[in-house]
């Protein structure tokens, strides 16, 4: 609980920081519906890698830190100013994280190895601090929703909890 509040309150206390101008119409590299359908095709990637049946936990984890690299190395490669690189690269952080909650270090990993978010001072800190939040509100989300699933598969039972009463004559 403790973590959770000390996250809380370091992610509110960028929440406060003032925002950043908006870059000039020529520095923009993509309309946001380009940009869109990338999010839609990346969170598809990190969704198909982590279902499948085929890879072992670490090739999962190796193919996100992969795809995660290389999306946003491609989805920042234009962008000439610090802050349009780090709201671009916490979008696609929080997009990750949703669909892999469970593999937020290969996430990390993966926005690490990128040259022109690691040399923006203060920023992998806060890339992470974003990551796991929503990492842990997705688990958090999947978990809740498995508990109101078994409570709605026990709610058409009988008080004492047996619904499945039978009566069995003897045989002769």
């Amino acid at each position: 609980m403790k973590t959770s509040l000390a996250l809380l309150a370091f992610l509110l206390s960028f929440s406060l920081l003032p925002a950043a101008e908006p870059a000039p119409a020529s520095d923009q590299t993509a309309p946001p519906a380009k940009t869109a359908v990338s999010a839609r095709a990346f969170v598809a990637q990190i969704r198909a890698i982590e279902d499948s049946p085929k890879l072992t936990p670490k090739e999962k984890a190796d193919q996100i830190t992969a795809a995660v690299r290389d999306t946003i190395a491609n989805a920042i490669g234009e962008l000439k100013d610090a802050p349009a690189i780090l709201k671009t690269t916490l979008r696609f952080a929080r997009l990750a994280a949703a669909a892999a909650p469970q593999f937020t270090d290969a996430i990390i990993s993966g926005i690490a190895a990128i040259p022109s978010i690691s040399a923006i001072n203060g920023a992998l800190a806060q890339i992470q601090a974003v990551v796991v939040d929503t990492a842990t509100r997705a688990a958090e989300a999947n978990f809740s929703s498995d508990d109101d699933r078994r409570r709605n598969r026990h709610r058409d039972r009988e008080p004492d909890g047996d619904d499945d009463d039978v009566v069995v004559s003897p045989s002769r």
